[in-house]
Order: structure tokens, then sequence, then C-alpha cells
């Protein structure tokens, strides 16, 4: 269900991630935030980068100022910066992006925002 990364943003393989780190409301955290073995929750903010082996959910609370890297993405909360996602990215009807965004599947629900470009992929068929 989950995929594991051997280096950042690169050679995604399946791997299921039972752990998540949470980051609760309330929290601000300045600089990088690297989680490669689990997927992450956050209800907080993070000014910097994010990178995300697994699934990144984002709740109505959480804002993130700097690019983002993940598996999929869902999100109801606010984004300024690129964001991409090997598979998919949802959008409810609270989110924000503020940013160019590149995945294989997109899904916004009615209300959500998205002021970027979208770039998405197919699955390339083995030869």
């Amino acid at each position: 269900m989950f995929r594991k990364a051997t280096k950042e943003g690169e050679g995604l393989e399946q791997a299921d991630f039972k752990s998540v780190c949470q980051i609760a409301a309330g929290t601000v955290i300045d600089g990088t935030v690297s989680v490669k073995d689990a997927n992450m929750r956050l209800d907080g903010e993070i000014n910097g980068t994010v990178y995300c082996a697994g699934r990144l959910l984002l709740s109505p609370s959480a804002k993130i100022k700097g690019d983002v890297t993940c598996f999929e993405l869902v999100s109801e909360g606010q984004i300024e910066g690129q964001v991409t996602a090997k598979t998919q990215i949802i959008l409810a009807k609270t989110a924000v992006i503020l940013g160019d965004i590149s995945c294989k599947n997109l899904q916004i629900e009615a209300g959500a925002l998205l002021n970027g470009k979208c770039t998405m992929q197919r699955d390339t068929p083995a030869a």
C-alpha cells in the first residue's frame, strides 16, 4: 500500500509502513523534515522542505512553507511551495496549494484551491 524510498524522491519500492510520524497542532518546525520509514500526519506547521517516503496527511490546521516530496499526499491544509507525489495527490475542500504540483493521479474536491501548474505522469509500460 505504501512505498519505501532508498533515496529521497527516487527509487520508491513497495513497503508497508505501520508507523506514523505525527506533528501536533501548535508545533512549529523551522528546517528540513525527512520521514524515511513511516507515514506522516501534520497538524502543526513546517517552514522548510518536507520529504516523506509514505503517505503525507495534512489536517485543516496544517501549514507547510517549503517544497514537499512524498509518495502520496492527502491534504486538508495549506502548502506554499512545489509538491511532488510519486502516486497521487488528494485535495479536500479546505486544501490550499500555492505552487506547482507533480503526480500520477489528482483528485480535487470542490472548494479546494490550487494556484500553480499541474504536471501529471503516466506509468511507463514494461518493455
